[in-house]
């Protein structure tokens, strides 16, 4: 009786496959995609919520007997037009996730442009003219030239900065967007074609060898 011949080979089996290793860095992309919405959107929301809050406060002293009178005066009087740029950089977030390649870059413009607008109407809000007219459409144009303050906390500065934040977010989209995945991308299998797509007879062997037909060829 002969033993088996030191040095032979065993072969592999027929079936076997070996498990594709993902290459270094290949989540980098879409951790910087998210990275990117999570900036963006984070700056629009802390945009909208500080234009609520009151920017400044206009005091009149009308002459006696007249009282004095203080008004607060918010940034949604100051700067008007910065919801509907909050909620139009919200929107080019949402286009940045649907689309892909140029399209993405397109709408990382904008939202980067939505941004810079949003900075120039925070910053330019609280000067003393804009203040004082927003304080007299109170009913207090009468009362006389009011005094200005800005408030206690610079919500204004916050806002400035919300639009900076998406306008980063806008920029980076613009430079590195198309190398992001798409949205429909995630649901699509690594690799190819499953292994039995249009063939029902390769299906039917591959499940008889105990394998996955779902599963594509490497």
């Amino acid at each position: 009786m002969s033993g088996p011949i030191l040095g032979d080979a065993v072969p592999p089996a027929a079936n076997a496959r070996v498990p594709p290793v993902a290459p270094r860095g290949a989540g980098q992309p879409r951790r910087e995609f998210g990275l990117t919405l999570a900036v963006g959107v984070a700056g629009a929301g802390i945009m909208l919520l500080a234009v609520a809050q009151p920017w400044a406060r206009a005091s009149f002293a009308p002459a006696p007997p007249l009282p004095a009178s203080r008004v607060a005066v918010s940034g949604h009087e100051l700067a008007p037009a910065a919801d509907a740029l909050g909620l139009a950089a919200l929107a080019s977030l949402a286009a940045v996730i649907a689309s892909r390649g140029a399209a993405r870059r397109v709408s990382g413009l904008l939202l980067a442009l939505l941004g810079l607008l949003i900075a120039v109407t925070a910053a330019t809000a609280v000067r003393h003219v804009h203040v004082a007219a927003a304080a007299a459409a109170h009913g207090l144009a009468t009362a006389g030239v009011p005094r200005v303050a800005l408030a206690v906390f610079p919500w204004w500065v916050v806002a400035a900065a919300g639009g900076l934040a998406a306008a980063a977010a806008g920029v980076l989209t613009a430079w590195r967007g198309t190398r992001w995945p798409a949205m429909s991308s995630k649901y699509d299998r690594p690799g190819g074609p499953p292994r039995s797509a249009g063939d029902p007879a390769t299906a039917w062997d591959v499940l008889d060898r105990g394998g996955d037909p779902t599963v594509p060829d490497a």
